[in-house]
Protein backbone atom coordinates (compact mmCIF):
# COMPACT_ATOMS: atom_id res chain seq x y z
CA UNK A 1 0.00 0.00 0.00
CA UNK A 2 2.84 2.37 0.77
CA UNK A 3 3.96 2.05 -2.85
CA UNK A 4 0.68 3.57 -4.02
CA UNK A 5 1.03 6.43 -1.56
CA UNK A 6 4.55 7.03 -2.83
CA UNK A 7 3.14 7.16 -6.36
CA UNK A 8 0.82 9.98 -5.28
CA UNK A 9 -2.48 8.25 -4.63
CA UNK A 10 -4.61 9.89 -1.92
CA UNK A 11 -7.04 6.98 -1.51
CA UNK A 12 -6.22 3.29 -1.38
CA UNK A 13 -8.56 0.33 -1.36
CA UNK A 14 -8.18 -3.26 -0.33
CA UNK A 15 -10.41 -6.28 0.11
CA UNK A 16 -11.49 -7.75 3.42
CA UNK A 17 -13.72 -10.71 4.20
CA UNK A 18 -11.35 -13.42 3.05
CA UNK A 19 -12.20 -17.06 3.71
CA UNK A 20 -15.90 -16.22 3.42
CA UNK A 21 -15.74 -13.71 6.23
CA UNK A 22 -14.50 -16.14 8.86
CA UNK A 23 -11.29 -14.22 9.61
CA UNK A 24 -12.59 -10.88 10.86
CA UNK A 25 -9.80 -10.62 13.44
CA UNK A 26 -7.26 -10.91 10.64
CA UNK A 27 -9.03 -8.20 8.63
CA UNK A 28 -9.10 -5.85 11.63
CA UNK A 29 -5.35 -6.39 12.06
CA UNK A 30 -4.78 -5.73 8.35
CA UNK A 31 -6.76 -2.49 8.59
CA UNK A 32 -4.65 -1.44 11.59
CA UNK A 33 -1.39 -2.17 9.78
CA UNK A 34 -2.44 -0.41 6.59
CA UNK A 35 -3.65 2.61 8.54
CA UNK A 36 -0.40 2.85 10.46
CA UNK A 37 1.65 2.39 7.30
CA UNK A 38 0.06 5.06 5.12
CA UNK A 39 -0.43 7.80 7.71
CA UNK A 40 -3.28 10.22 8.40
CA UNK A 41 -3.47 11.98 5.03
CA UNK A 42 -4.52 8.93 3.02
CA UNK A 43 -8.10 7.69 2.86
CA UNK A 44 -8.66 3.96 3.04
CA UNK A 45 -11.56 2.25 1.29
CA UNK A 46 -12.37 -1.39 1.92
CA UNK A 47 -14.38 -3.92 -0.04
CA UNK A 48 -16.04 -6.65 2.01
CA UNK A 49 -16.82 -8.84 -1.01
CA UNK A 50 -20.44 -9.21 0.20
CA UNK A 51 -19.45 -11.99 2.59
CA UNK A 52 -20.90 -10.59 5.81
CA UNK A 53 -24.50 -10.22 6.80
CA UNK A 54 -25.73 -6.83 7.99
CA UNK A 55 -24.91 -7.40 11.67
CA UNK A 56 -21.40 -8.69 10.96
CA UNK A 57 -20.70 -5.79 8.60
CA UNK A 58 -21.70 -3.34 11.35
CA UNK A 59 -19.55 -5.23 13.84
CA UNK A 60 -16.57 -4.94 11.49
CA UNK A 61 -17.24 -1.22 10.98
CA UNK A 62 -17.29 -0.71 14.74
CA UNK A 63 -14.07 -2.69 15.18
CA UNK A 64 -12.17 -0.60 12.63
CA UNK A 65 -13.69 2.72 13.69
CA UNK A 66 -10.51 3.74 15.53
CA UNK A 67 -8.60 3.58 12.24
CA UNK A 68 -10.85 6.17 10.54
CA UNK A 69 -8.74 9.15 9.62
CA UNK A 70 -9.53 12.57 11.04
CA UNK A 71 -11.34 14.58 8.40
CA UNK A 72 -12.02 11.59 6.19
CA UNK A 73 -15.03 12.27 4.00
CA UNK A 74 -16.14 8.63 4.29
CA UNK A 75 -16.40 8.25 8.05
CA UNK A 76 -19.07 5.87 9.29
CA UNK A 77 -22.31 7.41 10.44
CA UNK A 78 -23.49 4.26 12.23
CA UNK A 79 -24.88 5.06 15.67
CA UNK A 80 -25.51 2.62 18.48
Amino acid sequence: MVRYVNEGYKTIKFKVGSYWGTTMDRDVLRMKKVSESVGNDIEIAIDGNQVWNFDDALLFADRIREYNKPGSRNQSTHRT
